[in-house]
């Protein structure tokens, strides 16, 4: 504690002195009761001081922690549906005091699912974002000093067949916040069409027949594979048709998001051994991928594997050699 001294100087008897004030800052985080006391004396030795028991008063000032906990929240303005977004929440302490038990909660709007998140004060971790019920995205911030902002931030996807705008508000609440009108923000984002994305695969010789396309077994040239498939939101059906290149690799380039399956033709001399859904899953048929999910990610590596069969024709060919 600081103690502080004032010289009065003399003082007649009955007289008063101008009255002394002390102004003192309280740290944001006391939560223990004040108590100040003052003392007067005299250095006066040829005088007597009597009564002396009124020469000490004291005062005791019980605290209470009153802060104001603000948030803000943004988002793009606008974004293709099937994309990635990201928000963005500054949780800000206006003071006087320490808040506590900061709790942020966002409930993502239907067709948003949240992915990660992460809570920063400055580069440290200020409590661990989660996934909650009814879809939402919470952490508690355990402590947050006046003028002190942690940075909130999460990451989620949006429904490849969202449509319209997604409207999102985040609501923060901490302890003694005596503040409420600033303690709910929203970010309101309106969704274009998904972005169109790519197909990709192989068309490639079984050799080990393990029905699994190894990088150093073959491809097959000049197979015809064919696309199909209908565009998320109903459009016109699609059918698309290519041919692998010398490595056995195919691809379907600009195509909508929506639902497809890739069939390849069936090579001269091969037969059918096992088919590879690819990065963003699908069913395995004969020669055929189905239900290939396309929502502006691209879906590669949805490989089709044949084995070498014995032909009489392949047979004269070869003794030709």
């Amino acid at each position: 504690p600081d103690n502080l001294v004032f010289a009065i100087g003399a003082l007649a008897s009955g007289a008063t002195n101008n009255t002394i004030q002390i102004v003192a800052a309280i740290l944001p985080s006391s939560t223990a009761a004040l108590v100040n006391s003052a003392v007067i004396s005299t250095t006066d030795t040829a005088t007597v001081e009597t009564p002396n028991t009124n020469n000490a008063s004291t005062v005791t000032t019980t605290l209470t922690q009153q802060n104001d906990v603000a948030v803000t929240k943004t988002g793009p303005t606008t974004l293709p549906a099937g994309s990635t977004i990201t928000y963005t929440m500054n949780v800000t302490n206006n003071g006087p005091s320490t808040a506590t038990s900061v709790a942020v909660a966002d409930t993502l709007p239907t067709g948003v699912t949240f992915v990660s998140g992460t809570s920063l004060i400055g580069s440290t971790a200020a409590g661990t974002v989660t996934s909650g019920a009814n879809n939402s995205a919470t952490v508690t911030i355990p402590t947050l000093a006046p003028g002190q902002t942690a940075v909130v931030t999460i990451l989620a996807t949006v429904s490849a067949t969202a449509t319209g705008s997604v409207t999102n508000t985040v609501t923060v609440t901490a302890a003694n916040d005596t503040v409420s009108t600033n303690n709910t923000s929203t970010a309101s984002t309106t969704l274009t069409a998904p972005l169109p994305s790519n197909i990709t695969g192989r068309i490639y010789v079984d050799s080990n027949r393990d029905g699994v396309g190894q990088s150093t077994e073959s491809g097959i040239a000049g197979v015809t594979v064919t696309l199909t498939g209908t565009p998320t939101g109903g459009s016109a059906s699609v059918t698309q048709t290519t041919t692998t290149n010398a490595n056995g690799e195919y691809t379907f380039s600009n195509v909508a998001a929506g639902t497809y399956t890739v069939t390849s033709a069936n090579p001269t001399d091969f037969n059918f051994q096992a088919a590879n859904p690819g990065s963003t899953g699908g069913t395995a048929g004969t020669r055929q991928i189905t239900a290939i999910p396309l929502a502006a990610t691209n879906s590669t590596a949805n490989n089709v594997g044949f084995v070498r069969v014995f032909s009489k024709r392949l047979f004269l060919s070869s003794s030709t050699r």
